[in-house]
């Protein structure tokens, strides 16, 4: 039996809430000391308007649109950093309102065998209903996402999405959303009900939130990870063993 293969790895934060494009660049966060000289000889601007500012620094690149900040990276090595450098910023930048928060992790994984990739869409969702109620031949999954609630104390969602990958045969693509709309709450929903994408707090730009933002990257950051990589996991096993 052949062995599952990860690849395409990737992870991103975004802010969302009021950003000044052009503010945030290379050597800005050079002289807030938020990189080092490397990175900054090392960093490439792609795009610097006040519409919209692109750069690529060291392994992550960095994107600011007026209404999001969102900073990314395909390596593996770099994810702490990348939350960091988002923790440097929000303090930089404390009067900076924001929105809501998103955590994000992805991969394209190949399982060990054609089967297994069948197996995979088959369990998460089955087709003998399909094809019983002669509503569609050879039915295949196209796009699944599930939703749940948040296990701690913060207002949001947890989704997960998974599809066949569009960059890689027989392979599955794994996608995680941990989104936080940077308000606590006493308690969570304990049943299920109608599925809300979100609430009216995610509408608030309040500089209030920047506190909490930084308390989630501080304090959530390992329950994020075990939580992509226990989702991933969980999706690949579908299949069978990964051995």
């Amino acid at each position: 039996m052949g062995r599952t293969e990860f690849a395409l790895f990737e992870l991103s934060i975004v802010a969302r809430g009021a950003f000044m494009p052009h503010t945030i660049f290379p050597d800005w966060l050079s002289s807030n000391q938020l990189i080092g000289e490397d990175d900054l000889s090392a960093s490439k601007i792609e795009v610097l308007s006040p519409e919209v500012t692109v750069f690529r620094c060291g392994g992550f690149r960095v994107q600011v649109m007026p209404e999001a900040l969102q900073i990314s990276t395909a390596d593996l090595a770099e994810t702490e950093r990348v939350r960091d450098l988002m923790i440097g910023i929000l303090r930089t930048l404390p009067y900076a309102p924001l929105m809501v928060l998103g955590l994000n992790r992805s991969t394209h994984f190949t399982p060990h065998s054609e089967e297994a990739w069948h197996e995979i869409g088959d369990r998460l969702a089955p087709k003998k209903a399909w094809e019983e109620g002669e509503i569609l031949r050879l039915p295949g999954m196209v796009d699944i996402t599930l939703q749940g609630v948040r296990p701690d104390k913060y207002g949001g969602f947890i989704q997960v999405q998974v599809q066949p990958s569009a960059k890689i045969p027989a392979s599955v693509f794994v996608s995680i959303n941990d989104h936080f709309n940077l308000t606590r709450v006493d308690s969570q929903p304990t049943e299920r009900g109608p599925l809300r994408g979100g609430t009216a707090l995610e509408n608030d730009l309040t500089q209030d939130k920047v506190e909490i933002a930084l308390e989630v990257l501080t304090n959530e950051w390992n329950a994020f990870t075990k939580r992509a990589d226990n989702a991933i996991e969980f999706v690949a096993g579908l299949g069978g063993e990964n051995q």
